[in-house]
C-alpha cells in the first residue's frame, strides 16, 4: 500500500470513527482495538486517564494477536516513581521513545510494570482538552516498524477523539454524581417531618417534599406550580420579589431562622395551625429570588395547649367550688337535716300542712345539693364511686329515659359492640352523662332527627393517645353521633366552658362541663367534632380496666348487703360547724346512741383522754387538725377505735390510700344514712 492510499484510508477511518465519537457509539476500548486493527504494527496500546498531576489511572490496554502477557502490569502510574517520563510528555505532542535514545528510559517503565516486556519502542501522546492534561495514549511499536508523519497525524487526531470520550464520560460522571446527590437530597428531603417548599418570586410552588404533601393533604406532584396563596391564605398572589418579601413580612413570616405560627389551607378546605420558618434562597443566576419555607403541623401542640388551658380552667372552677362547698355542704346537710326532723314530728302530730313544708323545704333542698354535685362533677372535684362496669349495660338500662326525654321526634339507636371490654366509672354518673348528652342533641335537633349511641374497643397507638393527652393502651370508645344543627368554631372551642350556653337563660351551662368532669375523671378523654349545618359528634375514650378491677368489681356485684341490728354505743362527733354537730347528735341521740361533740381533731383528741368512746365521726376539712391528721393519730395511738370520714367535696391531698378507704359519707347526707353508717360500722355480727 502506497503512502497515498495509506493517507486516505486513515483519513477515511478518522471520519468514520469521528463520527461514532459524536454519536456516543464508540468506546474508549473500542477505540483501542480499532488502533490496533488499522495500524497492524503496533504490538499494544493502552489508554491512562489523569486523576491528578500525581497519577494516571489505566481505562483500557490492548494487545494486538498473540501479543497478550502472562503478568499483570499496575494499573496506575505514579510521578514520583519515573519524574523523567512525565517530564519528557510536559510541552510535546508525540514522545518517540526508541532504544537508541530512551533505552534507559523504556527498560524502566518495563520494570515499573508501566509497560509489556514485548514492548521495543514507544510512541505516547499527550490527551488534552484547552490545554487541561486528560490521560495520555501510549502505543507499543515493533522494532522496524514504519511510524511516519500520516501515523503520527492520525494517533494526534485519534488522541483529540479521546479527548472527546474522556470529556463526555467525565461530564457523564458528573452527572450522574449530581444525579445520585439529588436523589439522596430529595430521600433526605422526604425522610424529615418538617414540610418543605420552594417558592419563586411569583409566589409558586416549584419544589416540595412529601411530608409538605402529607400535611397538606395532596398527591405527589399536586404542589407543583400551585400559588402558594393557596395553601397559606395570609399570603397573597405576587408579581415581583419585594412584593412577596413584603407579604410575607405582613404576614408575620421573619425572613431569617426564626419562625411564626400561620393557618395553612389543606385541599380539602380544613385550617392547619403550622410553624412556619421562611428563609431566602442563594441567588442560582436567574437574577430572581427564591424562598424555602419549612413548616411543621402544630395541630397536636395546639390540642394540647387547648387541653392545658381547658383544665387550668376547671381547676380554676374546682378550686372555686371546692372552696364554697365544704361550707355549702354543711349549710344544705343542717337544712335537709333539720327538715327531715320537722318532717317526722308532724308526721307523728298529723300537721299535713306542716309535712308539706318541710317536704318543700327538703326538696329545694336537694336541688341545692344536686346544683353542687353538678358544680364539683365538671370542675372533677366529685369523688364518685368508681367500679368494674360494662358500659353496654348501662347504655341499655338507660334506653327507656332515653326515649323518654327525646320524644318520639328523635330516632334514637343503640350500637353496642359485642364482648366490650370493662372500664372502671361511677355507673350514676355515667348515666348523667349519656342524659346530658342525649340533652344536647335534643336541643340541637329542631324537627326530626336521630341520635344513636355507639360503643365499641379500640387500641389507640401513641401518636392518636397524645393527640388526646391519653397515654397508648385499649380504651372503651363511647360516640354520640345526633342529626342536629351543629356548632360553629367559636362556639366549639368554649363548648366545654362552665356556665357557657347556647341557649342564655335555660339550664345551667354545666351539662358538657360536666361530661369533660366525669371521663377526664376516669382517666380518659374527650373529643368532640361539628360541622354547622350537619351533626355533632361526642367522642368518649375510658381506658380499659384492670384486672384486679375488674374481679374487685365482680365481688361487689354479687355481695349481699348484711341485715343490720342497732348495736347501741358512745359516739363521738367531730365537726367545725356547731349547727352540724347538733344536728348529727340529735339524729344519733334519737337512733339510741350516747353523742359527745368536738370542734376539730385537737378537741376531740382531748375528750378521748376523758371519755368512753365505740366510735368516731369526723369531718375531714377543719382548723388546728383535720380529719386526716386525727385519724391518723388515732390508727397508730387508738388501732382498736372505729374512724369513719365525712366530706363534702374531694380533697386533693396526698394522703396515705388507707385513710381515704375512711371516707364513708359525702354531705349533705340524710339522717337514716348517718344512721347506718353508725349501725353498719359498729355492728358486732350479721343477724
Amino acid at each position: 500500500m502506497n503512502r497515498a492510499s495509506s493517507t486516505v484510508n486513515y483519513q477515511r477511518w478518522l471520519a468514520d470513527v469521528q463520527r461514532e465519537v459524536e454519536q456516543n457509539s464508540c468506546t474508549i476500548g473500542e477505540l483501542s482495538r480499532r488502533i490496533l486493527r488499522i495500524f497492524p504494527q503496533f504490538a499494544g496500546c493502552s489508554v491512562w486517564r489523569c486523576d491528578n498531576d500525581e497519577r494516571f489511572s489505566n481505562i483500557s490496554r490492548e494487545f494486538a494477536p498473540g501479543r497478550s502477557i502472562d503478568s499483570p502490569l499496575v494499573p496506575v502510574m505514579f510521578y514520583q516513581d519515573c519524574p523523567d517520563y512525565f517530564a519528557a510528555l510536559k510541552g510535546v505532542e508525540v514522545l518517540r521513545l526508541q532504544p537508541a535514545t530512551h533505552t534507559l528510559l523504556l527498560n524502566k517503565l518495563i520494570d515499573l510494570k508501566y509497560r509489556p516486556p514485548v514492548a521495543v519502542e514507544g510512541l505516547d501522546l499527550p490527551i488534552r482538552c484547552g490545554g487541561e492534561l486528560l490521560g495520555l495514549l501510549s502505543i507499543d511499536v515493533d522494532a522496524g516498524s514504519l511510524v511516519d508523519a500520516g501515523v503520527v497525524h492520525t494517533l494526534r487526531q485519534t488522541a483529540s477523539l479521546l479527548a472527546l470520550l474522556m470529556e463526555h464520560d467525565r461530564r457523564h460522571q458528573v452527572e450522574a454524581i449530581a444525579g445520585q446527590q439529588l436523589l439522596e437530597s430529595r430521600q433526605l428531603l422526604d425522610s424529615i417531618v418538617e414540610g418543605v417548599i420552594t417558592v419563586d418570586a411569583e409566589g409558586l410552588i416549584v419544589d416540595s417534599n412529601r411530608a409538605a404533601e402529607q400535611i397538606l393533604g395532596f398527591l405527589p406532584g399536586e404542589l407543583l406550580h400551585r400559588s402558594v396563596s393557596e395553601i397559606t391564605p395570609a399570603l397573597s398572589r405576587t408579581t415581583s420579589a419585594d412584593r412577596f418579601l413584603t407579604e410575607l413580612q405582613a404576614a408575620g413570616a421573619a425572613i431569617s431562622d426564626s419562625t411564626t405560627e400561620q393557618i395553612a389551607q389543606a385541599k380539602d378546605g380544613r385550617q392547619i395551625p403550622i410553624r412556619l420558618s421562611v428563609a431566602t434562597l442563594p441567588d442560582a443566576g436567574e437574577g430572581a429570588n427564591r424562598y424555602v419555607g419549612s413548616f411543621l403541623d402544630i395541630s397536636s401542640e395546639k390540642a394540647q395547649q387547648e387541653r392545658l388551658r381547658r383544665t387550668q380552667a376547671m381547676e380554676s372552677l374546682g378550686q372555686l367550688t371546692g372552696g364554697i362547698a365544704h361550707d355549702f355542704n354543711n349549710m344544705l346537710g343542717v337544712v335537709l337535716g333539720y327538715a327531715e326532723l320537722v318532717r317526722q314530728e308532724a308526721l307523728e302530730k298529723g300537721d299535713k300542712n306542716l309535712v308539706s313544708r318541710a317536704e318543700k323545704i327538703t326538696h329545694a333542698g336537694r336541688r341545692g345539693s344536686e346544683l353542687v354535685r353538678r358544680l364539683l362533677a365538671a370542675a372533677r372535684r366529685s369523688p364518685g364511686s368508681a367500679r368494674a362496669v360494662n358500659l353496654n349495660e348501662l347504655l341499655l338500662h338507660s334506653e327507656e329515659l332515653l326515649r323518654k326525654t327525646l320524644t318520639v321526634r328523635i330516632d334514637l339507636t343503640l350500637d353496642c359492640a359485642d364482648e366490650l371490654w370493662i372500664t372502671s366509672v361511677d355507673p350514676g354518673e355515667f348515666e348523667d352523662v349519656i342524659l346530658n348528652l342525649a340533652v344536647n342533641a335534643m336541643h340541637a335537633i329542631d324537627q326530626r332527627g336521630s341520635l344513636q349511641f355507639q360503643t365499641r374497643n379500640i387500641e389507640l397507638q401513641r401518636s392518636e393517645a397524645e393527640t388526646l393527652g391519653l397515654a397508648a393502651g385499649d380504651y372503651i370508645l363511647v360516640s354520640a353521633v345526633d342529626s342536629g344543627k351543629g356548632m360553629g368554631e367559636q362556639t366549639l372551642d368554649r363548648a366545654f366552658e362552665p356556665f357557657f350556653s347556647t341557649r342564655p337563660g335555660e339550664g345551667t351551662g354545666l351539662g358538657l362541663s360536666q361530661v369533660y368532669g366525669m371521663v377526664s375523671g376516669a382517666g380518659g378523654a374527650v373529643d368532640i367534632r361539628s360541622v354547622k349545618g350537619r351533626g355533632t359528634r361526642v367522642d368518649l375514650y375510658f381506658p380499659r380496666a384492670k384486672r384486679e378491677q375488674v374481679e374487685a368489681g365482680d365481688a361487689l356485684s354479687s355481695g349481699q348487703w348484711p341485715q343490720l341490728k342497732r348495736p347501741g354505743g358512745n359516739i363521738l362527733v367531730v365537726d367545725d360547724e356547731p349547727v352540724l354537730r347538733e344536728l348529727e347528735e340529735t339524729v344519733l341521740g334519737a337512733a339510741g346512741y350516747q353523742v359527745i361533740t368536738a370542734g376539730n381533731g385537737r378537741e376531740a383528741l382531748h375528750l378521748l383522754e376523758t371519755e368512753t368512746v365505740d366510735m368516731v365521726l369526723s369531718d375531714i376539712i377543719m382548723p388546728e387538725m383535720d380529719g386526716y391528721e386525727l385519724a391518723e393519730y388515732l390508727a397508730t395511738n387508738r388501732p382498736d377505735l372505729p374512724v369513719r370520714l365525712i366530706t363534702g367535696y374531694e380533697d386533693k391531698r396526698e394522703v396515705e390510700p388507707y385513710l381515704t378507704e375512711l371516707i364513708a359519707l359525702r354531705k349533705p347526707f340524710k339522717g337514716r344514712e348517718l344512721v347506718e353508717l353508725v349501725d353498719t360500722t359498729l355492728l358486732p355480727g350479721v343477724e
